[in-house]
This record gives C-alpha cells, structure tokens and sequence, in this order.
C-alpha cells in the first residue's frame, strides 16, 4: 500500500510524439517540486502595551493576507468533459467548425475539426478536455494521438499552442505544462503516445487545451483522440 507523503513527487507528466512530415521526437520530462513556504512571527517583549497590540495586530492582517495568497489551486465545480470554442473575425459564424464524440463512460473522447480561408478573415480557436477522475486502485495514465494538416502549401503557418495539468483527488491543479508548435504549409503533422504515467494508484484528473489561430489563406484540418484508464 503507498502510504507516503511524497507519493505525488513520483508522478511522471511526460510528452511523447513523433513528427511525419518534420522529423524528430521530443520528450518532457517530470515537472518542478512545489516550493513550500513557511510564515514566521516573534514574540514581542519589553514594549508598550499600545505597541504590542498594533503589532500584534499588524501581523493578523499579514498572516490573513499571506493564507489567502497561498490557497491551492482547488478545483471549480465544472463538470467534465470536452469543450469547442472558435470565432472568426467580422463574421456572425466561425468558418473553422469542430465536434467532439464521448464515450459512454467519458474516459475516452475524439475530436475532429476542418476550415479557414481564402481571403481577408482570421478564425482563433480553442479545444479543450477536463476528464473525470482516473479508475481507483490504478496507476493513472493519459494517452492522446492526433493528426493536423496545414492543408494549403501557399497559405501560412499556423502556431498552436497545447497545454496539460493535472491534479490528484482533493489536492490542487499543477502547473499547466505549455508546449508550442508551428505548423508550416503544406505540412501534415502527427503525434502521439503517453502524456502521463502515474508514480501511484491515487485517483488523477487531467486537463487538456488546444489553442491556435489562423490567417487567410490557410486551411486547416485536425482530428485526434483521447483516453484515460
């Protein structure tokens, strides 16, 4: 039974993924230790009473401040599941349509997108995934795999920016782990594998955004896929 207190540190967040058309791998490693933080007071001797008591009370609004400062991350009381958002510029509808399909049970979800421009207009867009928590008595794992195509060669690079966290049941969110990229024209790209590998069998919900925007003339065109156990 894991029953120590630095269980979370043993947590790997990893970033596995091959790329097609631009070859290389990257990989990214375990995040940094949470610095911690401790709040000191002395004792107050030999003043007046008036001193002391404006002190004292002087450190009560200190320490009051600092508690609210240093309040985790806790989690809102959002349901998951995945979300689509994308606007396009001067018109009533986005010309970059997307859809997620869930799967009964919401650990596995899939998201497909297409759309963009020939003139004039730039669409942003964001995809994102808040999970359940993972399966009791499990090591937790989050595998995604996806392909994004930059479909016209005479259009322009498209920056996307991916982003993860993750936290343990009744403990605060992480950091968010930021990865950038540029999909250059004509370019298709494909990536995949592990994002997580649990050090525990403590219950992990995860959080995934894609965000990116796109200038004519450019079309773009994704789908990917996601799962946790």
């Amino acid at each position: 039974m894991d029953t120590s207190p630095e269980a979370p540190r043993l947590i790997v967040p990893m970033r596995i993924e091959f790329k097609i058309a631009q070859q290389g791998s990257v990989c990214y490693g375990p995040l940094p230790i949470w610095a911690s933080t401790a709040v000191v007071t002395k004792q107050v001797l030999g003043r007046p009473k008036a001193n002391v008591v404006a002190m004292a009370f002087a450190r009560l609004i200190i320490v009051a401040v600092a508690s609210v400062l240093l309040i985790p991350q806790v989690a809102h009381a959002r349901q998951p599941g995945p979300t689509w958002r994308s606007e396009t510029r001067g018109l009533p509808a986005s010309t970059l349509q997307g859809h997620w399909t869930e799967s009964g049970d919401g650990r596995s979800v899939d998201l497909a997108f297409v759309g963009g421009h020939l003139v004039e207009a730039g669409t942003t867009f964001t995809a994102s995934w808040l999970t359940p928590f993972t399966t009791a008595g499990k090591r937790a794992r989050f595998e995604h795999e996806y392909e994004l195509e930059n479909h016209n060669e005479l259009g322009k690079d498209i920056v996307l920016t991916e982003s993860f966290r993750f936290r343990e049941k009744g403990g605060r969110w992480w950091p968010w782990i930021t990865m950038r990229d540029t999909l250059k024209p004509g370019v298709t790209y494909m990536g995949g594998g592990s994002m997580f590998g649990g050090g525990s069998k403590r219950q992990v919900q995860f959080e995934w955004r894609l965000t990116g925007s796109i200038e004519a003339p450019t079309y773009l065109r994704g789908s990917a896929s996601f799962s946790i156990n």
